[in-house]
């Protein structure tokens, strides 16, 4: 191999740059690794002084071809970041290109910038690529961004073949957050029981009504560590998941009814006493309802009205008057003394 010109390299890539060649200016690139650090600082340094839309794509190159060589010259990396941060087009147009072959960086600079504009151009970048790195990635970077323009191409990897891109699909769509998103993830529930505590935790931090009412549809879960997870949550909400708690109220499913009682004495909100004394006037036929509204009731603060726990005393089941006498003791005052 004939000994290299530095001086030569260095007067190649400045004529390169005038004619706006970019093959042969890579050619002289390639041999960046073989010459001396003054050299290649020189070459890096006419390189950066380019065209943006002449730097980008060759500082790529070098980054992907050469990563011990962009390891040892950081500053390989550092420019071409800060040649896509100042040019989100070109960005964009990199994404596009077919001939930059690994756009980890740029898919990754996208992400970072949470560039909105960029969806479109990773979407397609998807139905093009089958590397699995890079669709976990580009799908991460969808979640980041959080354009709910994604949603359906999202959507699409929830049902995927690859357990991986499923749960980054998942943790993209909680990261989009809206309510069709939380929608698509509920739509995913009920065939695998990881999976489904998974979404259930987006649903927790989204915190949506849609989010709300999957949760407290959890409670009518026939898995104790889903209705676990799910009381837990509402608990943890507390106030904003009272309505929708409230609302259960009005079902006849006796199970559902002591969980959910469960849960809003646990939060303690006032705004529950009314409901849960309106259940109790109703005598629910069974007993462990009737036991669990008392209960409820003992948590809460009954400012009026506690003299009609004294009701509960008078129940033909010995577990419910214990039950309403915790209530009144929990509730005493000159009234019912």
């Amino acid at each position: 191999m004939a000994e290299l010109n530095e001086e030569h390299m260095i007067e190649e890539i400045k004529a390169n740059i005038a004619t706006g060649d970019s093959l042969k200016a890579r050619l002289v690139l390639d041999h960046l690794g073989s010459v001396d650090k003054k050299t290649q600082n020189r070459l890096l340094y006419e390189l950066a002084r380019a065209d943006a839309d002449f730097t980008i794509p060759l500082l790529n190159h070098v980054l992907t071809t050469f990563p011990d060589l962009a390891t040892q010259l950081p500053v390989i990396r550092e420019t071409l970041i800060s040649h896509l941060i100042a040019y989100p087009d070109l960005l964009i147009d990199g994404l596009r290109n077919p001939v930059i072959q690994d756009k980890t960086v740029l898919v990754e600079t996208a992400g970072e910038l949470k560039l909105e504009e960029a969806t479109p151009a990773l979407i397609d970048l998807l139905g093009e690529t089958e590397d699995s790195h890079l669709l976990k990635l580009i799908i991460e970077t969808l979640g980041l961004i959080g354009d709910p323009q994604c949603i359906n191409t999202l959507t699409d990897y929830l049902y995927a073949a690859d357990r991986e891109l499923i749960i980054t699909a998942i943790q993209a769509l909680g990261q989009v957050g809206t309510p069709t998103a939380m929608h698509r993830l509920a739509e995913r529930m009920g065939t695998d029981n990881e999976i489904d505590l998974l979404i259930l935790g987006i649903f927790s931090d989204v915190q949506d009504q849609v989010s709300l009412e999957k949760l407290n549809d959890t409670l009518r879960s026939h898995h104790a560590h889903m209705r676990i997870y799910a009381k837990d949550e509402l608990i943890r909400i507390g106030v904003k998941s009272v309505p929708v708690l409230i609302e259960n109220l009005k079902e006849h499913d006796d199970d559902f009814l002591v969980h959910t009682l469960n849960v809003l004495g646990d939060i303690g909100d006032e705004s529950a006493i009314m409901p849960i004394r309106k259940l109790l006037d109703t005598v629910p036929k069974n007993a462990n309802v009737r036991f669990a509204a008392y209960e409820a009731l003992a948590l809460l603060p009954l400012r009026k009205g506690a003299y009609t726990l004294a009701a509960g005393l008078t129940d033909k089941e010995d577990h419910v008057c214990v039950a309403a006498a915790r209530a009144i003791d929990r509730n005493f005052n000159e009234i019912l003394a």
